[in-house]
């Protein structure tokens, strides 16, 4: 989930169709035809709502010249720039995103993922209305469970890999030690390996797809390849607002505050936990016998996802180093995108942390949300659904959390949300939000810490 920072909006992609929606939906959900492509007259371009033409029956040349036609509105609102250049490649990861999600069952038709840049000129993600809904309840994102990436599919997944390390016993306990002290790393172990789960190891409701023809949900055997959502994600060097990722000096400015203390015990945390799976070998991106394995599945008539074809390594994106590990910044920055972006979903037989692929894409604001969510277990899906009317092109906020402390939000999502911060106080963004949080704690209003500082070794 990103900084709610939006000032004028770029927009990165115009897909707002749903391919063949899954039939557990449809006595509730807005069923599309297959072969349409809903539409999308307007788009916001830099802070300008441009009318385009409605997108016909569907082929991709339809998209396409949706496409080009906004990108030739944004060649007339200024020169071709670096940040136009960052948006081009920004915007192709968003289309195969959402190709990938409706390929699977996803419905996303009355919603758009874009990208704007924030103050810092830094691209922000965010999510538009693609029509008007005159109505509350309104689903306006569907994502099927077996495109949720959740604490138990990635405990699953590490465990089956544990099996095929030399040490399986030692490999096992290490992913059992992380739940135990922090359920987030296995999510963020899975990331950093960018790993594909294997359905033939989950619970059967997990993997359940649509036989749209038959009408009828049936189980079936299949390899969740979340490559495309990988993709999208922020990668390192990209987090540096949330404090895990600060440099060492910036860590220390927090100092006084409960804040620094929290940072420097998660950093060991983090550190602890990499160097252990690595120890182990579980850290490895690709491993040839998990590669054998599934191939051999494959021969044997399961079903993959269109993506992905075993028989095409180049589908995998193998590395040339098959025995290529993450670095600690890459596992920190996998970690940073679980505790930014998951959602909390209380779910057959517990509550559980879980990644959901576009629905982590929503800005925040306490006053302008303007959505709810949770997993709705008679559609088996993630369901995110309208709190109020919204018009076409209108962005979609959501709360990160009612009750969150200042502290938190920068701990967790590297911001302080503007209602937070004391009137008349003028912050000094290079700070990142530390001078903001000395101040509230001047204030009494976030927790400080009263540890004197340790002697620096000139004072020894």
């Amino acid at each position: 989930m990103a900084k709610s920072v939006f000032a004028v909006f770029i927009i990165c992609i115009v897909i707002g169709h749903s391919i063949g929606e899954y039939d557990a939906l449809s006595s509730r959900l807005p069923v599309k035809n297959i072969n349409r492509v809903s539409s999308l007259r307007t788009a916001v371009i830099r802070g300008k709502r441009v009318e385009t033409a409605e997108i016909v029956p569907g082929t991709q040349d339809s998209r396409t010249s949706i496409v080009e036609q906004i990108s030739k509105e944004m060649a007339k609102a200024e020169p071709v720039s670096n940040m136009q250049k960052e948006d081009a490649a920004f915007r192709s990861k968003i289309e195969t995103l959402m190709n990938w999600l409706h390929r699977n069952g996803a419905d996303t038709s009355s919603s758009s993922a874009i990208c704007a840049p924030d103050s810092s000129g830094n691209m922000q993600r965010g999510v538009i209305t693609t029509e008007d809904l005159a109505s509350t309840g309104f689903p306006l994102l569907a994502i099927p469970r077996r495109l949720l990436l959740c604490v138990d599919d990635a405990a699953t997944h590490l465990q089956y890999r544990a099996q095929n390390m030399t040490d399986s016993v030692e490999a096992a306990l290490a992913v059992r030690h992380m739940q135990d002290i922090d359920v987030k790393l296995v999510i963020a172990a899975v990331i950093a390996t960018r790993g594909r789960l294997l359905c033939k190891n989950m619970p059967s409701y997990v993997c359940s797809v649509p036989m749209r023809r038959m009408g009828l949900v049936l189980p079936h055997p299949r390899l969740r390849d979340f490559q495309p959502y990988y993709d999208i994600m922020p990668q390192s060097g990209e987090m540096g607002h949330i404090p895990i990722n600060w440099s060492p000096a910036e860590v220390e400015s927090l100092r006084g505050l409960a804040l620094h203390k929290k940072v420097l015990e998660r950093l060991r945390r983090l550190r602890t936990a990499y160097e252990k799976l690595k120890g182990v070998g579980l850290l490895k991106v690709f491993d040839p016998a998990e590669l054998s394995q599934e191939s051999a599945l494959q021969q044997q008539g399961e079903v993959l996802d269109e993506a992905t074809d075993l028989r095409n390594p180049s589908s995998l994106s193998v590395p040339k180093d098959v025995h290529a590990e993450p670095s600690f910044d890459a596992f920190k920055t996998a970690y940073s995108n679980v505790i930014a972006r998951g959602f909390g979903l209380n779910m057959t037989p517990q509550h559980q942390i879980c990644m959901v692929p576009m629905g982590d894409l929503l800005n925040e604001s306490i006053e302008k949300r303007s959505v709810h969510w949770g997993f709705e277990t008679a559609h088996n899906a993630y369901i995110m659904r309208t709190r109020q009317p919204l018009h076409r092109g209108e962005e979609i906020f959501d709360s990160y959390g009612d009750s969150k402390a200042a502290d938190m939000f920068l701990f967790l999502y590297g911001f302080v949300p503007e209602e937070f911060i004391p009137a008349g106080f003028v912050r000094d963004s290079a700070k990142k939000y530390a001078d903001v949080l000395h101040e509230l704690g001047r204030l009494g209003k976030v927790a400080i810490d009263f540890t004197p500082r340790p002697p620096t070794a000139t004072e020894n």
